[in-house]
C-alpha cells in the first residue's frame, strides 16, 4: 500500500507541479489520503492512470465535467492541497506578475483543454 501511494504521489506531483516531488511530500500525501479513508479500493481509473501517467491529464479533464464523483480527483485534490502548502512547490501555485495571459493564449488554452476533455471522453468510454 504505500509503494501504491508513494506512486501516485510521483504521479500526480508531476502532474501539477512540472516536476517529480521530493521530501517529505509523498508520505504527507499517504498520510492525507488514509486519514480520508481514500486508499484504493480496485478503483478502475486509478489503476489505468497509474499504467498510464501520460494519460492522466486526459482522464482529468473529462471527469471534472463528467459530474460523476471519482476517487482518482479527490486523490488530485489532496495532492494538490499538499504540494500548494509545500514550502518548495507553493510558488507554482502563486500567481505572478509577470504571468499575464493574453486574449491569443487563452483561446489557445481553452483549445487544449476541449481536446483534453474530448480524448478523456473517449478513454473513459473503455474504463
Amino acid at each position: 500500500m504505500a509503494s501504491d501511494s508513494a506512486r501516485e504521489a510521483e504521479i500526480f506531483g508531476t502532474y501539477l507541479a512540472g516536476q517529480r516531488p521530493g521530501g517529505d511530500v509523498a508520505g504527507v500525501y499517504a498520510t492525507a489520503v488514509r486519514q480520508h479513508g481514500l486508499e484504493s479500493k480496485g478503483d478502475a481509473v486509478l489503476a489505468y492512470v497509474v499504467r498510464h501517467p501520460g494519460r492522466l491529464k486526459y482522464i482529468d479533464a473529462a471527469l471534472a465535467f463528467s459530474g460523476r464523483e471519482s476517487l482518482l480527483r479527490k486523490k488530485l485534490f489532496i495532492m494538490f492541497c499538499v504540494l500548494e502548502a509545500h514550502p518548495d512547490y507553493c510558488d507554482h501555485f502563486l500567481a505572478r506578475a509577470d504571468n499575464q495571459r493574453s486574449i491569443i493564449s487563452l483561446f489557445f488554452l481553452g483549445i487544449r483543454s476541449a481536446m483534453r476533455i474530448a480524448i478523456g471522453k473517449m478513454l473513459l468510454l473503455f474504463l
